[in-house]
């Protein structure tokens, strides 16, 4: 007889693991049905033990063990993934049950009596290094990092490994596998959360019984794949910030694919045009080795140029002239605006008061009213954070005044202007207002590349759908990023520049306020060195990453409650030096939010103490290790 310890996967089941009863011994990583709350659900197994080992802890536990109601699968993935499990929970603070759910694709839980793979045992620990158990940096261009990834491949499969790679959105993947299944497209298998469920399934099984090592090519969530001769992940695209998951239980991919990796005893190699801060730092300081020397500049054919916006205007006189040459030879020209709409900002004129989402408190910006609008206004406020909109027909509610004026221009505002500018040009606007979908926004890539001498008008969001070099690149209305008061705002900025400026083959222009910022000198020039080691330096200044971990605890509702509940928190934690604060967005004019700030050291995290309080919290708590901002 053993006992089985499994993590029941349906909601609202928190706890760390259950026990069950079984006549057989079963495996970690396979899929058994057991009863909870009267109602059968399916649990991962974690463990088993005989049950002659446990028979005190079984006659003092508070409730009756049940038998488990059956297997659904043998193995649907590898014990070490398991265990990269275990230790991710520990890490970001969160029971077992929420982090398998977060890890596992849904659709692949739904099938798993269709995808068993019988019993899988663990990989035996390998005395032959040449694969790794290491991790390795690498900062190049598009076209070098993807020729590395070539060569992996092909040294990788003639050791009859695979090889995963990994990218943080489904858009970001379809330029790398034209490039990389030249030779290998019957070896190389593509999984993102757009596919159908039929074709997912159909994929996963053959990938799954390819006796050749393969090229797996996905997002994140399929990190679980379970081939037994993985012996490469990559993770590319390494500053994308859609790596963290942005709800609960806020897991960073690149951290569980580091910890994967170690149970997998692969390699790992993290990649992009401009590395994370914290990725660069334990390359230098030799935590981690280079896949390649890093490189330290971004090469780019483009002329720099850093125009000062001042006159108000989103196209003002130097970038005039610049467009109007671009034009007269028949070039494209893409304008980068930071925000959608006609002003991403409205403030009175009079007391200098910024006008507020009435539902989340988040300032508002201007839009033009959507068409389908029966309303006869032709603007509207919008707020991008809750997307609630109301007329801009309004006065000042603070000092009633009129005078309400619209700050920095958006992408509708920049069209504005060009339209009255430049009659004659054919320009279009690439935002997530007009491009609803991934297909609404590759036609609008596809008419602009087909029409010389036009212009596109775009958000970042034009990052992940050109991927062909363009004549000109000039980027307004930028300096609103600058303003939020959080200390990766600048890391951000630099790369978002470092990346469209090797999209740029003439001109290369920034227009900003604050042209004496070392940030654009730096960005303008590709001195991607230069920018790290102004930036590292403030960092250890003031007690950021790499030099301490951070975990932000959230407490929202009515402010007496949540103060109330915080001062309790911040008492409990009193020994890590807590710092409380309130949020810089708010939630609406009837909530509150506080938050709870704690700077670890980084080699004493995870702390198992802490970990444990952590997951012992309320849910009304919300617990953001490693967050991707403090506000």
């Amino acid at each position: 007889m053993k006992i089985i310890h499994a993590i029941p996967l349906g909601r609202g089941i928190f706890r760390d693991s259950l026990s069950y009863f079984s006549s057989k011994d079963i495996n970690p990583g396979a899929i058994i049905s057991v009863s909870v709350k009267n109602k059968q659900t399916p649990a991962l197994v974690i463990s088993s033990q005989s049950v002659d080992d446990v028979k005190a802890a079984i006659k003092d536990a508070d409730y009756p063990i049940k038998k488990i109601s059956g297997v659904k699968a043998k193995g649907i993935v590898r014990p070490e993934f398991v265990q990269a499990a275990i230790e991710t929970a520990n890490y970001f603070g969160y029971s077992l049950g929420p982090v398998l759910r977060s890890l596992l694709p849904k659709t692949i839980l739904e099938s798993s009596s269709s995808l068993d793979l019988g019993e899988l045992k663990p990989t035996p620990s390998r005395t032959n290094h040449s694969f790794g158990g290491f991790v390795s940096a690498l900062q190049d261009t598009d076209q070098e990092r993807l020729s590395f990834y070539k060569s992996l491949i092909r040294e990788t499969f003639a050791q009859n490994g695979s090889v995963f790679l990994c990218l943080p959105t489904a858009q970001d993947l379809e330029p790398v596998i034209s490039r990389l299944e030249r030779g290998i497209s019957e070896y190389t298998f593509v999984f993102h959360s757009n596919l159908s469920r039929k074709e997912l399934l159909d994929r996963w099984h053959r990938a799954i019984n390819m006796t050749h090592p393969i090229l797996i090519v996905a997002t994140p969530s399929f990190l679980s794949f379970p081939r037994q001769d993985l012996r490469a992940i990559i993770i590319d695209r390494e500053q994308t910030s859609s790596y963290k998951q942005i709800a609960r239980p806020f897991i960073d991919w690149r951290i569980f694919a580091e910890i994967l990796s170690k149970h997998y005893q692969t390699k790992l190699i993290i990649g992009d045009s401009s590395l994370r801060l914290e990725t660069i730092y334990r390359a230098e300081s030799k935590q981690i080795i280079d896949a390649s020397p890093l490189k330290q500049r971004a090469p780019s054919r483009a002329a720099p140029l850093l125009i000062r916006g001042s006159s108000g205007r989103a196209i003002d006189e130097d970038l005039y002239r610049l467009t109007v040459t671009a034009l007269e030879r028949n070039e494209r020209v893409l304008i980068i605006a930071n925000r959608r709409g006609l002003a991403p900002l409205v403030v009175c004129n009079d007391c200098g008061n910024t006008v507020l989402c009435h539902r989340c408190e988040s300032p508002i910006a201007l839009h033009s009213a959507d068409k389908s609008d029966r309303t006869e206004a032709p603007t509207v406020f919008l707020c991008h954070h809750c997307g609630a909109h109301r007329s801009p027909k309004e006065a000042c509610e603070t000092c009633g005044s009129w005078k309400l004026k619209e700050l920095g221009t958006g992408t509708e505002g920049v069209i504005k202007e060009l339209t009255e500018i430049f009659p004659n040009t054919i320009t279009f606007r690439l935002d997530s207002d007009e491009a609803r979908t991934p297909n609404q926004a590759k036609e609008i890539i596809a008419k602009y590349l087909a029409t010389t001498g036009s212009i596109l008008v775009a958000t970042e969001m034009v990052l992940y759908y050109l991927k062909e070099p363009i004549e000109n690149v000039l980027l307004v209305a930028i300096d609103s990023l600058l303003a939020i008061p959080d200390f990766r705002t600048s890391e951000r900025l630099f790369s978002l520049l470092i990346r469209f400026r090797a999209l740029a083959t003439k001109n290369f222009a920034v227009q900003t306020r604050y042209e004496s910022d070392p940030l654009f000198d730096f960005a303008l020039r590709g001195n991607i060195i230069g920018f790290y080691r102004e930036e590292i330096a403030n960092r250890e200044n003031y007690d950021y990453p790499p030099f301490k971990k951070l975990i932000k605890i959230s407490r929202e509702g009515n402010k007496e409650t949540v103060r109330h509940d915080m001062k309790k928190l911040e008492n409990l934690l009193k020994e890590y030096n807590p710092t409380v604060y309130p949020s810089f967005i708010g939630l609406g004019p009837n909530d509150y939010c506080l938050n709870l700030l704690l700077k670890l050291d980084p080699v004493k995290w995870p702390d198992k103490e802490l970990s444990a309080v952590l997951k012992s919290l309320p849910i009304s708590f919300i617990v953001n290790v490693e967050p991707s901002n403090i506000l």
